[in-house]
C-alpha cells in the first residue's frame, strides 16, 4: 500500500495502465472501492480528473508525470488550453505557481468583464493590478475600461510571456510590436520590454514580429 508521496512509478504501473494516445487510465487490478480490472479509472472533481489510490486522491495530470518519467513534478503543471481534465500529450507544461495562475481566466465574481480590472467606487475609475509571486502589482487607474483591460494584457505579456491569458488575444501581435518599438508598459517608468526581450520571445514562440 502506498502512502502520500511514497507512491512510486513501479507501484503505480502495477495497478494502473495509462493510455497516452487516448489520455485515459485503466485499472489493472480490482477490489478498490468497487473497481475491477479493465475498468476506467478516475472521476472529475473541480474540473480535474482525480484517481483514488489506497485511500488518497491524486490529480491525474500529476500521476501522469510520475507514470511517464518516474518522478513527481517539481513545479506545478499548467494546462495550456485551460481545460483541467485534458491531460493529453502537448497540453501540459512545467510552470511556477505564478505562471499557472496567469493562464487562468477571470474569476467568476469578476464584474468588469476583464481579467485584472475592477471598479474603484471611491475614485470612480478602473483599478488594474496583476499577481506575481504571491504579490499584487498595481498597474494604475483608468477612466476607460478598454484601456484598463489592455494595460493588464501588456503587463501579463511582460511578466508571463506564453503563459499570459489576455483579455484581447487578437491584439497580441500589436502589443508585442508596440513593445519592440520601445513603448512603456505604463505602470512604471523603469519597466519596459526591450527589443532583446521580444527577440527572445519571438525565437521561443516562432512569432514573426
Amino acid at each position: 500500500m502506498a502512502y502520500l508521496n511514497d507512491l512510486t512509478q513501479e507501484y503505480l504501473k502495477s495497478i494502473l495502465f495509462y493510455d497516452i494516445a487516448g489520455d485515459y487510465w485503466v485499472w489493472r487490478v480490482g477490489g478498490r472501492g468497487g473497481t475491477y480490472a479493465g475498468m476506467k479509472a478516475g472521476s472529475l472533481r473541480d474540473g480535474y480528473l482525480v484517481i483514488k489510490i489506497d485511500g488518497k486522491s491524486y490529480r491525474a495530470h500529476r500521476l501522469r508525470h510520475l507514470y511517464l518519467y518516474g518522478v513527481w513534478p517539481t513545479n506545478e503543471l499548467d494546462h495550456k488550453n485551460r481545460i483541467p481534465w485534458d491531460n493529453s500529450e502537448g497540453n501540459l507544461r512545467d510552470a511556477t505557481s505564478s505562471q499557472n495562475k496567469a493562464n487562468r481566466e477571470k474569476f467568476s465574481n469578476n464584474t468588469s468583464g476583464f481579467k485584472g480590472v475592477c471598479w474603484n467606487i471611491h475614485l470612480h475609475k478602473w483599478n488594474v493590478q496583476i499577481g506575481k509571486d504571491n504579490k499584487l502589482i498595481f498597474l494604475g487607474y483608468f477612466t476607460d475600461l478598454i484601456d484598463a483591460a489592455q494595460a493588464y494584457d501588456r503587463a501579463a505579456l511582460y511578466y508571463f510571456k506564453e503563459f499570459a491569458f489576455l483579455n484581447f488575444p487578437e491584439l497580441k501581435g500589436q502589443y508585442l510590436k508596440e513593445s519592440v518599438n520601445g513603448r512603456k508598459i505604463g505602470w512604471s517608468k523603469s519597466n519596459r520590454i526591450t527589443k532583446a526581450d521580444l527577440a527572445q520571445y519571438a525565437l521561443e514562440t516562432g512569432l514573426e514580429l
